[in-house]
């Protein structure tokens, strides 16, 4: 008899979506035995595959990604990923059958099980990271125009209370562009 775990179906479309997200480097750390590793790793199109690793290991490895330079997403749903999950640079806890330290380790939990979130999650935070950069943008413009023309005497002597609205102004057009992030859907469809 030969007993193994199922492979998830959405792992092969994951790894294909974080590849053509731009994640180049794509590690299995694992405590299977070598060959179900190396198995399900062909199956899903991971080259780097280290096994039967213990759960300091796997840290231990995170560790030496993170001096190589990398900063590494760590995903994992057990008690056995718990440590590399907190020392990576982002943990993701597979939430909907993972375990309790898992998700308390993680900085971020999956509440399902398909791995094509993990891209989500990727295409989500640099949207995140384009706002901010926007926002930051308009608040500095805001306030470096206003206080040249403050200081110009364009404002009048009523320059405070123009600069103090107009500045308000900035903060409204801010949230505005946050507020888009609300819209972000990303139907997943069925996995194949």
């Amino acid at each position: 008899l030969l007993f193994h775990d199922q492979l998830r179906i959405s792992a092969a479309p994951a790894v294909r979506d974080l590849k053509s997200l731009g994640v180049e480097r794509i590690l299995m750390l694992t405590g299977d035995r070598s060959a179900v590793a190396h198995q399900v790793a062909t199956e899903v199109g991971i080259q780097n595959v280290s096994a039967e690793m213990l759960p300091e290991q796997k840290m231990d490895r995170v560790m030496q990604e993170i001096k190589l330079g990398y900063r590494p997403m760590v995903v994992g749903d057990g008690i056995n990923d718990s440590l590399a999950l907190r020392a990576g640079a982002v943990g993701v806890a597979m939430g909907a059958q993972g375990a309790d330290v898992a998700m308390a380790s993680a900085d971020l939990a999956l509440m399902t099980n398909d791995l094509r979130r993990l891209g989500t999650c990727i295409r989500l935070s640099r949207r995140c990271r384009r706002t901010i950069y926007v926002n930051v943008a308009i608040g500095l413009g805001f306030t470096f125009v206003l206080t040249v023309l403050a200081a110009a005497g364009v404002l009048g002597i009523e320059a405070p209370i123009i600069a103090a609205l107009l500045h308000n102004v900035s903060t409204f057009l801010g949230l505005g562009n946050a507020g888009r992030l609300l819209l972000f859907d990303e139907t997943l469809p069925a996995a194949a």
